[in-house]
């Protein structure tokens, strides 16, 4: 018998073996690809070559988020709970303010790797961690809907190195952070309502908490707002209802808002102390002004950079739009980019009053940072596309052969009109038109590859998998060469927070509790506290409570000083005061230090008080009391024997943040006063009972205590943060409960139809 029909079987059975274990090879090696394109973009961040290393410029990143960031770390390192920030603003509460991000966990497991002295390298390497899960979750949701690998790469690229990601969200990490997770929210949402899985919406609960927890409720309404446009649109797509999105809405809603309501709801009742909720049109209409439009292909100082994600990828989208291949989900995606387009304008198209008059209350700022929301929708749009470029059968497109020559001719019209121009300039503007020319030839460049590869595509010149290689490297060279420069300047990081001589004096050579006055003129702006363990009443905050703002916009300076316990003061003014003594200068800077005479201590008892009805009243009353024997007191009057002398002896027997203990002797009642900030959650005990803490002079805890001696403790207790801890640990209970239980259900349910179908069979 001869055997090769059975030597060609073998045969073609081992190639087809092989070219699954090829298929399966490239998917996993794919979204391997997706991560590595975030160190390979960021290289000059990670390379260990002095001469080459490059770091992220000074701005947001160094001034707000990383001292920040540091404070929490250190704070944990030591075992402390990092709930109140003793230096910024003389005290402010990092539980409320969501900037803090004290519950991210992605930040709580940096701060455990590295230990309480967070580099600015280490956060460098989160930000680059976080395009990189922005890059894997982009494909895994562009692969899943796309059915293409290829389609999944290049959405994966246009969404994690596009304008947006690749620009301010580097300075303001908060919004990277927030952004990175909705990809993976709305994958979520698409497997768990294709396969009525409501384990899935689970899964979207915990992603959408960390996008919460990431500390920028703009940011995170825009992924909310997302995530319900598309549950809505999975709930009823193609005709029928998807049954799960039914309990998948509140499942995705409630248990992601109780899983990160240990945030929530302190933050809620900190944004009522601030004035972010009292706010005009004015404030709230910013965005992109409509030129900024030619940012789509030439960014710049023409266009908004945040719209640019390549002219390529437009092209893509053009060919994804123009072929009927799951119309319907496409079209959702161009909905929510030009919603999100025209919102981004802010107050320069009329739809913006109506975000303003639905939204309430809350009102944001900075409209053009809903462009996220237009960027992944291109992004899956160009995913679309080069799914179809690369399907077995090869797009037609005899509109893009008609179409192309006009913005090639645009480009080149435009670039001879500079180059023209250029030779009447005179230096900055022959600077700033020779930079159009080549933003233009490059442009011009990449269309002109980008329309060769989709006509060699046409044409069955090139085999789909080259022709998807193609412009998966092209949309990269372009926007790789486009954005990878935007945040990076040389430098090694270390340099960027080093101390100063002045900062360095404060840090090292300064013994006992003060406070300072630093006006932000020491490295990290007005958060330089947390980055010396400086105790200053200036902080960098948006979110500064309404009556520290008040007490520090009303009350005179020196007074100011005075009442919160200021012993140096860094200014570059000259400040000819007999009460002021210079202590040394370092450039246009000068230290100067309070006499001991005219500084009042950290806590100090007096027996006289002026009862205020009002905080307005208060405040003006400050202006005039003295202070060292007489206190303002808020809404209530406190009664107090009258002492010529003061033998009171008061002193602190532990000091921590948010903990303080003090021992007081008192031969007569008096008003022990704490110069520390007064917010709603401190609580006071003496002698083991809980008594009420009283306002003094505009700012300061104070409470009342009787002759004799006393042990004194000052708690801080978050306002809202045992309830929302006790919400999460419900929440997460409840949403393992479900998966196990759907998990459980399911086995069941299938093990029961296998037995029947023995059963039958038998």
């Amino acid at each position: 018998m001869p055997k090769a029909p059975s030597l060609r079987a073998a045969a073609r059975a081992a190639r087809r073996v092989l070219h699954v274990l090829w298929l399966g090879l490239l998917e996993l090696l794919t979204p391997v690809v997706a991560v590595l394109l975030a160190p390979l973009f960021y290289w000059r961040i990670l390379t260990p070559n002095p001469s080459d290393v490059a770091t992220f410029p000074s701005g947001d990143f160094t001034d707000l988020h990383y001292p920040y960031q540091r404070w929490v770390a250190e704070e944990l390192a030591r075992g402390e709970n990092p709930y109140w920030d003793a230096f910024v603003s003389a005290g402010h509460s990092a539980v409320g303010d969501v900037q803090f991000r004290v519950f991210y966990p992605l930040d709580n497991w940096l701060a455990r790797l590295v230990g309480g002295g967070l580099p600015v390298r280490a956060l460098e390497w989160e930000i680059i961690a976080h395009v990189a899960l922005a890059s894997l979750f982009t494909y895994l949701l562009a692969r899943r809907l796309t059915g293409s690998r290829i389609g999944g790469l290049l959405a994966a690229l246009v969404f994690g190195f596009g304008g947006y990601l690749s620009g301010f969200p580097i300075q303001q990490g908060i919004i990277l952070d927030a952004s990175v997770w909705l990809p993976l929210v709305l994958l979520c949402i698409d497997v768990g309502a294709d396969y009525n899985v409501v384990a899935a919406f689970a899964v979207a609960a915990g992603a959408l908490a960390f996008s919460a927890l990431a500390g920028h409720p703009q940011t995170l309404f825009y992924v909310c707002f997302a995530s319900g446009l598309y549950l809505l649109f999975k709930g009823w797509n193609q005709g029928r209802i998807r049954w799960a999105a039914l309990p998948g809405l509140p499942v995705l809603f409630l248990g992601g808002g109780a899983l990160a309501a240990s945030a929530l709801i302190p933050a809620y009742f900190h944004l009522g102390l601030t004035d972010r909720t009292d706010v005009s049109y004015a404030f709230s209409s910013s965005g992109f002004a409509l030129h900024e439009t030619l940012g789509l292909v030439l960014p710049g100082p023409l266009g908004g950079t945040p719209l640019y994600n390549g002219v390529f990828t437009l092209l893509l989208v053009a060919v994804a739009l123009g072929s009927a291949r799951r119309r319907a989900n496409k079209l959702f995606w161009v909905g929510l980019g030009v919603l999100s387009l025209l919102l981004s304008f802010g107050g320069a198209t009329f739809l913006q009053s109506g975000a303003y008059l639905l939204l309430g209350p809350f009102k944001f700022r900075d409209y053009e940072r809903i462009v996220m929301l237009f960027d992944l929708s291109v992004a899956v749009l160009a995913g679309y596309g080069a799914a179809e470029l690369t399907g077995r059968r090869p797009p037609r497109l005899r509109w893009l052969r008609r179409a192309i020559v006009w913005p090639i001719a645009a480009l080149v019209g435009f670039g001879l009109l500079c180059a023209v121009e250029y030779v009447s300039a005179t230096g900055d503007a022959q600077n700033r038109l020779l930079g159009l020319v080549d933003r233009a030839v490059f442009i011009a460049l990449v269309i002109g590859l980008g329309a060769a590869i989709a006509f060699a595509r046409e044409r069955r010149s090139l085999r789909p998998g080259i022709a998807g290689l193609l412009a998966v490297l092209l949309v990269g060279l372009d926007l790789f060469s486009m954005n990878w420069q935007s945040n990076l300047r040389p430098g090694a990081p270390d340099q960027l927070v080093a101390p100063t001589p002045i900062a360095d004096y404060l840090e090292n050579y300064t013994t006992g509790l003060f406070r300072i006055a630093s006006e932000g003129l020491l490295p990290g702006d007005g958060n330089a506290g947390d980055l010396f363990r400086l105790q200053d009443v200036v902080g960098n905050s948006p979110l500064e409570t309404r009556d520290y703002a008040d007490f520090t916009s009303t009350v005179p300076e020196l007074t100011r000083w005075q009442v919160l316990n200021v012993r140096y003061v860094v200014t570059k003014r000259k400040i000819d005061d007999p009460r002021l003594l210079l202590l040394r200068q370092d450039g246009d800077q000068n230290l100067y230090e309070l006499d001991a005479k005219d500084r009042l201590p950290r806590v100090y008892v007096v027996h006289q008080t002026i009862p205020a009805p009002d905080r307005q009243l208060a405040l003006e009353l400050v202006k005039s009391a003295d202070l060292r024997t007489t206190a303002v007191v808020e809404g209530m009057a406190v009664a107090m024997s009258q002492s010529e002398e003061d033998r009171s002896q008061v002193e602190f027997t532990s000091y921590h943040a948010d903990d303080l203990s003090l021992k007081a002797v008192l031969p007569t009642p008096g008003l022990l006063v704490l110069s520390e900030v007064d917010y709603p959650g401190w609580q006071a005990e003496v002698d083991g009972r809980p008594v009420p803490i009283v306002r003094a002079d505009g700012i300061l805890r104070a409470i009342p205590l009787d002759a004799g001696t006393h042990q004194v403790r000052f708690q801080f207790v978050p306002p809202g943060l045992q309830a929302g801890e006790s919400l999460g640990s419900l929440a997460q209970k409840a949403l393992i409960d479900l998966v196990i239980a759907e998990v459980v259900l399911r086995v069941a349910w299938t093990t029961l139809g296998l037995a029947r179908r023995l059963w039958l069979h038998r």
